[in-house]
């Protein structure tokens, strides 16, 4: 007999709706913007097609067909060939409508626009990531008391009224605790939320070249804390009681410290602060995704690069955190996007880009034949590397 959990079914299949619908949104934009521009440049356009493989539907309106297909992880917009020999794959097509037969600074345009488009939408993501989130506030040394299950938190209920915490003091009493691990534990010099994050959270003992946790091990364990704030003379003391966390039988009970009824102090911006934010946004989130590429061959560089199942994780676990948490790390995946395909390598659009910008300097065509035999091996190579990282991602599930 088998017991299925139906409400962690459902939202498993909405994160894969929201994964497909949001990898669709960041492909159609890339892809809209070749299209846009290619129209405005009377570039002739036989298709754009969002996803790849089998075809799900398609349209004709005007002189450009429009499709999708079953596999969403991208799609193309299909321009009047690169160059003039693949004029009888046009025939009624005058060679002034062809990609080729356009000035050069008019295909950079096109071939940059996927991109660009691709960063304004990370920048209208973070835009709505900042205006519905509320930040922790990195500078402050004071935390909110709040309730726990409607009840008054130990917090509340020893007073606190969200002064700037000076220091933070441990007191354990727990049985079976080793008796050369220090029972105090003492946090000062709180200075903003690093740390009072790491003053709020305790810490571990290491000893021998072991760590230890301050767990409880018995229901009568006590956690004391005593809390210096600014202004107050008297302090802040908090007993602090395990519960039991998990049991699987009299003689393996697992305990835990309840909580004391603390979170961060958060702000908004408001709409102007969010547009500034969301600028430098993008910024840095281009600056981290190039430093991360320079590292791509490296151990480290191989660990952090993810597939489409890596990405699928990091969107449900986002999804999770609440709408605004979602729309950063799309924002975030959108820049990516955006700054992978502007690598000068043969198929990428950066490639395109630079191959257009030698010939302008030049004055020389590059062979339409290398240009397409280089382009052939460099999506080859993307597409192996695509399989090889899924492999990783498959891998890494078990």
């Amino acid at each position: 007999m088998f017991l299925i959990d139906l409400q962690s079914v459902g939202m498993n299949f909405l994160n894969i709706i929201y994964f497909i619908v949001a990898l669709v949104v960041l492909v159609m934009v890339h892809e809209f913007g070749h299209f846009i521009t290619a129209k405005m440049f009377n570039v002739y356009v036989s298709e754009f097609s969002i996803g790849f493989g089998p075809l799900i539907f398609k349209k004709k309106k005007g002189e450009t067909e429009y499709s999708l297909r079953a596999i969403p992880f991208g799609g193309y917009c299909a321009l009047a060939g690169e160059n003039l020999e693949d004029a009888a794959n046009y025939k009624d097509i005058p060679p002034e409508r062809f990609l080729c037969g356009i000035k050069k600074w008019k295909r950079a345009i096109i071939m940059i626009a996927g991109v660009t488009l691709n960063l304004v939408l990370a920048f209208f993501l973070f835009l709505g990531y900042f205006t519905t989130t509320a930040q922790v506030d990195t500078k402050a040394s004071h935390v909110v008391a709040s309730s726990i299950n409607g009840e008054p938190s130990p917090l509340q209920a020893a007073g606190y009224k969200g002064e700037n915490i000076i220091s933070v003091q441990y007191e354990y009493t727990i049985a079976g605790l080793d008796a050369s691990i220090p029972t105090t534990q003492y946090f000062d010099e709180i200075d903003g939320y690093a740390s009072l994050s790491k003053a709020l959270s305790g810490g571990t003992y290491e000893y021998n070249g072991k760590v230890y946790a301050y767990t409880p091990t018995s229901a009568s364990d006590i956690k004391k804390v005593t809390i210096k704030c600014e202004g107050r003379t008297d302090d802040i003391v908090l007993n602090i009681t395990p519960y039991v966390a998990s049991t699987s039988g009299s003689d393996d009970i697992v305990y835990a410290w309840n909580l004391m009824g603390a979170r961060y102090a958060t702000y908004r911006y408001n709409f102007f602060e969010s547009i500034g934010a969301s600028f430098k946004e993008v910024g840095e989130s281009s600056v981290m995704i190039v430093k991360a590429l320079g590292t791509l061959f490296t151990k480290e560089g191989i660990n952090n690069v993810g597939g489409p199942i890596a990405v699928f994780q990091v969107s449900a676990q986002a999804a999770s955190y609440g709408f605004g948490t979602f729309l950063l790390i799309w924002g975030m995946i959108s820049v990516n996007l955006a700054v992978f395909n502007l690598l000068p390598f043969p198929g990428l659009d950066g490639w395109h880009f630079v191959v257009i910008v030698f010939e302008g300097i030049t004055k020389k065509e590059m062979p339409a034949k290398a240009k397409q035999i280089a382009s052939l091996i460099g999506m080859a190579i993307l597409f192996i590397l695509m399989i090889i990282v899924s492999i990783k991602d498959v891998i890494s599930l078990f």
